[in-house]
């Protein structure tokens, strides 16, 4: 993944696996499959989702795995690429995709348990090419080019679906790619953003046709029209924002620091939260009711009312460096560490009355 943060933990956790390309030149990534692990879910894992019923996280070296009994137990899913995943999402039960190094995405119809490659970052740079070249842009048509030269080295971080067919993914060096048709086929967004400067497009949150995509340097862009086109925000901060949660009412924004910010009019203003500690917010998910759920790197987890104005400590600590946080299907939370998928039980009453 990416910027700062982000970027830095997905750039470590995939250490290992350019480690040992450096020892066999011959060894590709991308053509390689993920090893089958005797404690794979104790990996460093980056994202977790509910597909059903079923669990599924994902994370360093290609590792995917999923659980059918609320986390207690893991199996390692059968992965086509070695490069580390950052981030999964799943539409329906079934049908999901996972992002992660080298561009890469990956398609399960399974529910998780098996993966095929769709496109990867040498395949994502043509299409930007192309879309540069008719674009007319001098300045895009370099960066383009650029991109080409450079190969599949750049990360996706993010990954959304509003449904089986309609997807994007985002990451790096403000890549994003957009399909209609499941990802049998991608078309570049990068002109329909206002990121001149190409910076890292970290995190995305949708709420029907409103989607909030952040990023490095403060970057906050909304779209009114499922990503049609997007519009710059000022919300206030110029550090870098790894998370981004809404509801119906209320968008809040997370980043470096500990610092939140939340508005109550769909992004048109913004107002400072206040936090308990200044430690980074990794992740945050809206809960069924109403809140918002926060994990820092601290491996803290907190919580405030869907307005975001105060955030509290809840009692759950999961006593590690979290690195993304999911709402499983009985209303506790799901959170991915250094040391695999751990479940915290959410406290339904110690917030709600703020």
């Amino acid at each position: 993944m990416k910027r700062l943060l982000l970027v830095g933990v997905a750039l470590f956790c995939s250490w290992g696996t350019s480690a040992v390309a450096a020892v066999d030149a011959k060894v590709d990534p991308l053509g390689t499959p993920a090893l089958q692990a005797a404690h794979a879910a104790h990996a460093v894992m980056l994202s977790v989702v509910q597909a059903g019923a079923r669990s599924v996280a994902v994370g360093e070296r290609g590792i995917a795995i999923y659980s059918d009994d609320g986390g207690e137990s893991w199996q390692q899913a059968s992965v086509p690429v070695s490069v580390t995943l950052t981030d999964v999402a799943f539409p329906s039960t079934e049908n999901g995709w996972a992002v992660g190094h080298a561009g890469v995405v990956l398609h399960s119809e399974d529910g998780g348990r098996t993966w095929t490659k769709q496109i990867d970052g040498i395949e994502l740079a043509k299409l930007e090419l192309s879309a540069a070249q008719v674009s007319g842009d001098s300045r895009r048509l370099r960066l383009a080019t650029q991109l080409v030269s450079d190969g599949a080295d750049k990360p996706l971080l993010a990954v959304h679906f509003w449904d089986d067919k309609r997807g994007v993914v985002l990451g790096a060096y403000g890549l994003i790619f957009g399909t209609q048709d499941g990802g049998k086929s991608w078309a570049s967004w990068m002109g329909r953003l206002p990121n001149p400067m190409g910076l890292h497009l970290n995190a995305i949150s949708a709420e029907g046709e409103r989607v909030f995509i952040v990023g490095e340097q403060g970057l906050v862009l909304r779209s009114t029209d499922a990503g049609a086109s997007f519009q710059p925000l000022k919300a206030g901060y110029n550090g870098s924002w790894f998370a981004v949660a809404q509801n119906a009412e209320h968008v809040v924004l997370a980043g470096l620091r500990g610092t939140v910010y939340s508005s109550a009019n769909g992004g048109d203003s913004w107002s400072r939260s206040d936090v308990p500690a200044p430690i980074t917010i990794v992740s945050a998910v809206s809960a069924p009711d109403g809140r918002v759920i926060y994990a820092n790197q601290a491996g803290q987890i907190l919580a405030s009312r869907k307005d975001g104005a105060q955030l509290r400590v809840e009692g759950s600590n999961a006593g590690m460096p979290l690195t993304a946080i999911a709402m499983d299907g009985e209303g506790d939370l799901l959170a991915t560490s250094f040391a695999g998928v751990v479940r915290l039980p959410l406290g339904r009453q110690s917030t709600a009355k703020q």
